[in-house]
């Protein structure tokens, strides 16, 4: 983020600076969160659709999607969402295993545009398996 500031002076003695900075991921501060996961589902042009990632639960066995809570690993703090970046490439609908599709649609169902709460119920919409994520460890921030 690059915000720009003053030092408050009248205008003959303006002063401009270039702030950037982050709470997330790598930097040159104390304060560190570090990238945990990036999620995303690719499928073509569009999201992957509830319908086919239903249908690919029946090709791994499961009836719902809380089973998948019992198959993968995935973190159990919450943890801090935010849009992966451009360079993230999700995991293909169509030439990725059954398994890896199902592992980000997990972690996805258990994110809003914020926020990944493992204890939360799974919610697959279009928009929630649309996104791609970036997850951060926010205990860093209060080390």
């Amino acid at each position: 983020m690059s915000l720009q500031a003053n030092s408050g002076a009248p205008m003959g003695r303006r002063y401009v600076e270039q702030i950037r900075s982050s709470l997330l991921g790598e930097s040159d501060g104390f304060i560190r969160c570090p990238s945990i996961v990036q999620v995303g589902i690719a499928s073509g042009d569009r999201p992957p659709s509830v319908k086919s990632l239903r249908a690919l639960l029946d090709c791994v066995g499961c009836r719902s999607a809380d089973e998948l809570r019992d198959i993968f690993d995935i973190p159990v703090l919450c943890l801090i969402a935010r849009p992966a970046p451009d360079s993230f490439k999700p995991c293909d609908l169509d030439r990725d295993p059954p398994e890896t599709v199902l592992r980000h649609a997990l972690i996805l169902g258990l994110c809003t545009a914020q926020l990944f709460d493992p204890r939360r119920p799974i919610l697959w919409t279009e928009a929630s398996l649309a996104r791609r994520l970036e997850l951060y460890n926010p205990e860093g921030f209060y080390v």
